[in-house]
């Protein structure tokens, strides 16, 4: 048997909101966590760049941490992000594992995201 571990289920259907699920080491539900997503043409560019120079195997070193923080700051905010660090947290004083799962609808544009 595994290791016990709390899910926190990231869902961005439109470009607008992001919804977090989060359950406990039984799967019981614990709230769900609402957000703005933030992603403008702006970060848009930013980040296909980025993208680009990651297919490719020219993203270096301080481009990598650059582009994993673009993406969590359009899809978490502060108050969210402290949520999130007191569930790892808790998760961590437990010896449990925290699972992310990204759910992004296949139907937009927001699925070319560079998540993957």
């Amino acid at each position: 048997m595994g290791l016990p571990y709390y899910v926190c289920r990231v869902s961005i259907t439109n470009t607008s909101k992001v919804y977090i699920d989060r359950y406990d080491t039984s799967h019981q539900d614990m709230g769900r966590l609402e957000c703005r997503f933030k992603y403008s043409i702006h970060t848009k560019n930013s980040i296909q760049n980025l993208h680009e120079l990651a297919s490719t195997g020219e993203l270096k070193g301080d481009q990598v941490r650059d582009l994993g923080e673009k993406l969590f700051d359009i899809i978490f905010d502060l108050a969210v992000y402290r949520k999130l660090y007191e569930l790892y947290e808790r998760s961590r004083q437990e010896g449990a594992l925290l699972r992310f799962e990204l759910d992004i609808d296949e139907e937009s544009e927001l699925n070319t995201l560079p998540v993957g």
